[in-house]
């Protein structure tokens, strides 16, 4: 996470007006730090910005639900399946298993405590 991070910086300087989609790269590589308190303001910016982006949705509710808030994790769970209602926790973790197992684990279970189904 912490290459992830230089990286980003170092993409954001090239291109200020960098794509939203730069915001759920730091937010990830933040919450696989586990500065989960710093990564959920950045998600929830790229949600407002992608209102039904899927991704968006699964790492902000994701972090809500490390941070304790498990009803807005669950609201964000429900916008979620109603933008994509086939996205499932069996389709991800085959779809986008990461190099640690426990950060895949770290991703999905918070994803199974908001309520995301498993098929």
């Amino acid at each position: 996470p912490g290459a992830a991070l230089r990286e980003i910086d170092i993409a954001n300087g090239m291109n200020p007006l960098a794509p939203s989609v730069f915001l759920g790269s730091r937010g990830r590589a933040l919450m696989l730090k586990s500065d989960v308190d710093s990564a959920l303001p950045i998600l929830q910016q790229m949600v407002s910005q992608m209102p039904g982006h899927s991704n968006a949705l699964e790492y902000c509710a994701a972090a809500l639900v490390h941070v304790g808030r498990i009803d807005d994790a669950k609201a964000m769970v429900g916008s979620l399946e109603a933008s994509n209602p086939y996205y499932r926790l069996g389709s991800l973790r085959v779809a986008r298993p990461f190099k640690d197992p426990e950060d895949t684990a770290y991703i999905l279970d918070a994803l199974a405590t908001a309520g995301l189904p498993e098929s």
